[in-house]
This record gives C-alpha cells, structure tokens and sequence, in this order.
C-alpha cells in the first residue's frame, strides 16, 4: 500500500512547489540563497523551509481538508505583512 503523504515527496511534484516559490520570492526581492528542506510530511502536508538572505521562508501545502489554513496564513501575514510572500492552491 503506497504511503499518502508521498504526493509530498514527488520529485515532479516537489519541483513545481519550488518554482512557485523561487518565483514569489523573486516578486518580493528575496531570492533563495540554498537549498530548501521538507522539515514536515505527513499524509494531510508538508512545510519546506526556503533559505533566504534576509532569513527564512517557510512554504507549507495542505490537502483539501484543511484548506481553511489559507485562513489563518492571511489573518497572521495582516500582522506581519513583510513576512508573506503569497499563497496558493498547490
């Protein structure tokens, strides 16, 4: 029986969630400076840890379930603006 929360670790998959992200953090000025790390898979997601030079980017992707977490990361980047460089559906 295949793992769920491989769709997470898909290289395919993997590598369209980073060209998002290069590309969202070129639109902000923050570049990537190194690799990113998958710190969290589980069957329902994943957050990836994006080097930046001015710290950290933190991209995380959910299942449809907890979509309502689109939310939440518009409530806290209302608070802190500078740290939200976009959201999506991936």
């Amino acid at each position: 029986m295949e793992d769920v929360a491989d769709r997470w670790r898909d290289p395919e998959w993997l590598a369209g969630a980073m060209t998002w992200v290069d590309q969202r953090l070129a639109e902000a000025g923050r570049p990537r400076s190194g690799e990113p790390d998958q710190v969290h898979v589980r069957a329902w997601g994943t957050a990836i840890k994006v080097p930046t030079d001015r710290g950290p980017t933190w991209f995380k992707a959910t299942t449809e379930d907890l979509v309502h977490e689109t939310l939440v990361t518009h409530l806290v980047s209302q608070r802190v603006p500078e740290r939200e460089i976009g959201r999506a559906h991936v």
